[in-house]
């Protein structure tokens, strides 16, 4: 495995990968697929001489999120009020802000970076199928149910020792042309509180961009051909 092989080992990660169960990858995703090791990241598989340089155009696939087994259980066990419990609509307001904050985030870094994000796959493209799963989201907020706008509260009021959130990105990179499986990467991160949870949002969008950025960051740096 060359460098180049060896450096993507580090493109879905960063500095603060947290301990705790990692979701389980499709064996068929992975068939044929060689295993690789990095200090920065919790699994890659990689299919032959990958070379992500020749890829100037992107097309990011819808992200699929998944809550971590038993969340939303576990988050109504203590609530008493049915106004405090966590409805099927809230997971699904947040699933929907990971989602979105997922694309924009990576769109966002690779645009400034140079690449192109099209619309749909195709010669010349890599296809990135990412998913957010095992996703834990500690504090969510509820009243956004009753909120009209959005807030903004001073940095000194929020309690930055919290985790806000622990994702799990899945990442399966396609060649967009062919439709070949070239890598599959998995990686879990945390983030502590950012802003307040009041407003119109039911997760801290900002801990949530710390990671969502600093995965993008990797992929550029993976796509310029940087050696880790």
């Amino acid at each position: 495995m060359n460098k180049r092989h060896c450096f993507f080992l580090g493109v879905m990660t960063g500095a603060l990968a947290a301990a705790g169960v990692q979701a389980d990858i499709d064996p068929s995703a992975i068939e044929g697929m060689e295993s690789a090791e990095w200090s920065d990241v919790d699994t890659l598989y990689t299919r032959g001489d990958v070379d992500l340089t020749r890829f100037k155009a992107i097309y990011i696939e819808a992200p699929e999120v998944v809550m971590r087994d038993r969340w939303l259980r576990e988050q109504n066990r203590p609530r008493r009020s049915p106004q405090d419990r966590i409805r099927p609509e809230d997971e699904e307001k947040i699933k929907e802000e990971l989602s979105t904050d997922l694309v924009d985030r990576f769109t966002a870094a690779l645009n400034q970076a140079g690449f192109e994000v099209v619309a749909s796959a195709g010669p010349g493209t890599l296809t990135l199928k990412p998913a957010l799963v095992n996703v834990d989201v500690f504090d969510p907020n509820l009243s956004y149910r009753q909120s009209s706008r959005r807030v903004t509260v001073p940095s000194a009021q929020v309690n930055s020792n919290l985790i806000a959130t622990e994702l799990t990105l899945q990442v399966h990179l396609f060649d967009g042309a062919s439709d070949a499986a070239m890598v599959v990467a998995e990686d879990r991160l945390q983030a502590r509180k950012v802003t307040s949870n009041i407003g119109l949002d039911v997760t801290d969008r900002p801990a949530n961009a710390v990671i969502l950025d600093r995965w993008a960051a990797k992929l550029v740096q993976a796509l310029n051909g940087a050696e880790g």
